[in-house]
């Protein structure tokens, strides 16, 4: 953060980061997320599923069976 958060958090990011706080405090957000629920999630879906099976979540998954501490339920 100290040292490598200017390298990321560019004046570009933070004006963007603001665009998003706008749609999300005019509701636009909100009006967008209901849209596509009322029309079945497909964009969702679609994005949860390439998440769900990308290397890192895969990965995640097998980690966290092996962790006798974390209710099965949760992984």
């Amino acid at each position: 953060d100290l040292t490598r958060g200017p390298r990321i958090i560019t004046e570009q990011t933070r004006a963007e980061m603001k665009k998003i706080l706008s749609e999300v405090t005019s509701g636009e957000f909100a009006k967008e997320w209901v849209n596509e629920y009322k029309s079945g999630l497909k964009k969702f879906k679609e994005l949860y599923g390439k998440d769900h099976d990308c290397q890192l979540e895969t990965v995640g998954r097998e980690l966290r069976k092996m962790m006798k501490w974390i209710d099965s339920k949760e992984v």
